[in-house]
């Protein structure tokens, strides 16, 4: 249990609404890591060269499955993170056309949230 009090409505529903989006983003890298293993485990099934090199056949998928988890790892985590740090924020280079789709669910979030709020 949170012991988290608030003073109006308004406060208790933008809370919710923020923990709901730090789910929500920790599924979506969870999500990115486990699509990534199983893309490599595929194509590492499939053709074992690429990784391997060449005249390698898999007999044993645990070393497959071990080498697909490290390359989701990479994938998944540390090249995000990587640009992340790299590259300029979103905001600084996303198209008009992003950024209007930003404000216009931004604005009905909040909409939504003053009307359960009144």
């Amino acid at each position: 249990m949170e012991c988290v009090e608030f003073g109006n409505t308004l406060d208790e529903l933008k809370y919710k609404h923020n923990r709901e989006m730090e789910k929500r983003l920790s599924n979506k890298m969870m999500d990115l890591f486990i699509a990534a293993s199983v893309i490599t485990f595929f194509l590492m099934v499939l053709n074992p060269a690429n990784f391997f090199g060449a005249g390698v056949s898999i007999e044993n998928y645990t070393g497959a499955v071990a080498t697909a988890v490290f390359y989701g790892l990479i994938l998944g985590f540390i090249f995000p993170t990587i640009y992340q740090m790299l590259l300029p924020p979103p905001i600084e280079w996303m198209p008009e056309e992003f950024l209007e789709i930003r404000r216009a669910r931004i604005e009905f979030v909040l909409k939504a949230i003053i009307k359960l709020s009144k």
